[in-house]
Order: structure tokens, then C-alpha cells, then sequence
């Protein structure tokens, strides 16, 4: 009597899912001889798991088992491996392929850095551009770390490629005179694609007087002559 081995399918290919995730793939194995078959899987990639436990199937029966993809440790993108699982019988050997395509969301902004110019005693609004650079829907938490700067919205949500601009509002009425501020965490970015913190560079622009010459002297004159 002689086991045969037969799998389906002969390749496995996870769909599409969320960084994160764990996605399931069935994987039926079907003797197709006269003998008792016996199965041991084992995964040679780390984010593939398989039950490490003996299969038995009789002649012409069918078993079936899972195998879980866990996408937490992997980048985003397409992430294939050769051979990745190794099956082992009395009724033969073979190796499958896998693949697995992780999405994951992606926070971009444009600038990075902010230099920013307010006359004392004065209200600005500057527009910063957020954008999803990722595979996935990004929500983005919006947090002005400073009591002179405003953000609005304090959230935002995009779709994959999407992008979205955030109002800065720069109130200078605080300070008492002009100065240079520099905030290395102005404005605080909470993301699922990623944390950002928005350095800016602030100049409170206060007025001058200045009179030249500093002191006027018309020299000797009389009292008929016009004098400049």
C-alpha cells in the first residue's frame, strides 16, 4: 500500500491586508494512494506559521489546514518568499511559495520646517500641506504644541494619494516686544502612518524708529534769513 501526496493550492498568495493583520489561507491535502499518509509542515519564513502538529489522512481522504500570514514585522508592499513552506510525507515531499502584499498608510507633509515672519500685535495664517503617501486610508490627530500657534482641522482623514491642507494660525499679541522663537515640536502630527513633530521658526517682527540725522544743528542765522 502506497500513499500519495497531493496539495491544493501549490502555491499560497494572502491577500491583500492591513499592516497589522493576519490573514488566513487554507491548504488541503488529499491522499490520492492505497496507504495511510502522514504530514508534518514547517515554515521557513518567520511571518508564515503553520500547525506543527502530524496530519493523518487515509486512503483517498481529504484534511485541511490553515496557514496565517502575520504581517506585523513586515514592510509595506509585496513581501514573496521561495519555498516557504516545507511539507513533508510518506507519501512525498514539496514546497510552496508565498506572498503576501501589506498596505499601511504613510504620513507626508510639505515643508518639513517652517520659517515663519508676524509683525508684533499681529494675527497670520499659513497653509501645511499633509498628504498619504501609503496603500492605506490614513487618519492624522492635529495638535498645536505651542500657545501662539493654531491648527485647524484638528483631524483629518485621506484616502491613499490624497492630500490636505492644515491652517496655521500665528497670534503674536503675547509677546512684549520682537524676538526669534525656535520650536523644534511647534505642531504635534498623531498618525497610524507615523508620528511627525513640525519644527518652526518664528520671527516677531516689531517696528523701529529710526531719524537721521540724531541731532539738527542750522548754525548762525539771523533773524530775515530762511533757514533749511
Amino acid at each position: 500500500l502506497q500513499p500519495v501526496l497531493h496539495i491544493a493550492p501549490d502555491a499560497v498568495a494572502f491577500g491583500p491586508l492591513l499592516m497589522g493583520e493576519a490573514g488566513q489561507q487554507p491548504l488541503t491535502i488529499t491522499n490520492r494512494g492505497t496507504g495511510e499518509l502522514e504530514v508534518v509542515l514547517h515554515s521557513r519564513v518567520p511571518w508564515l506559521h503553520v500547525s506543527p502538529q502530524p496530519y493523518r489522512c487515509g486512503a483517498g481522504e481529504t484534511c485541511q489546514t490553515i496557514l496565517v500570514a502575520d504581517t506585523s514585522r513586515l514592510a509595506e508592499g509585496i513581501t514573496a518568499a521561495r519555498a516557504a513552506v516545507m511539507i513533508r510525507s510518506n507519501g512525498g515531499q514539496m514546497e510552496l511559495d508565498a506572498t503576501v502584499t501589506v498596505l499601511a498608510p504613510r504620513l507626508a507633509l510639505d515643508p518639513a520646517e517652517l520659517r515663519l515672519e508676524v509683525p508684533l500685535g499681529e494675527t497670520r495664517v499659513y497653509p501645511l500641506t499633509l498628504s498619504n503617501a501609503g496603500s492605506a486610508p490614513l487618519h492624522v490627530a492635529i495638535q498645536s504644541c505651542e500657545e501662539w500657534l493654531t491648527a485647524t482641522p484638528a483631524q483629518l482623514e485621506m484616502a491613499p494619494g490624497a492630500a490636505a491642507d492644515v491652517q496655521l494660525t500665528v497670534d503674536t499679541w503675547r509677546f512684549e516686544r520682537g524676538q526669534i522663537i525656535q520650536s523644534a515640536r511647534a505642531l504635534c502630527l498623531r498618525s497610524d502612518g507615523g508620528d511627525r513633530d513640525v519644527s518652526i521658526t518664528l520671527a516677531v517682527i516689531q517696528p523701529a524708529l529710526e531719524v537721521e540725522p540724531a541731532r539738527v544743528d542750522f548754525g548762525a542765522t539771523d533773524r530775515v534769513t530762511p533757514v533749511q
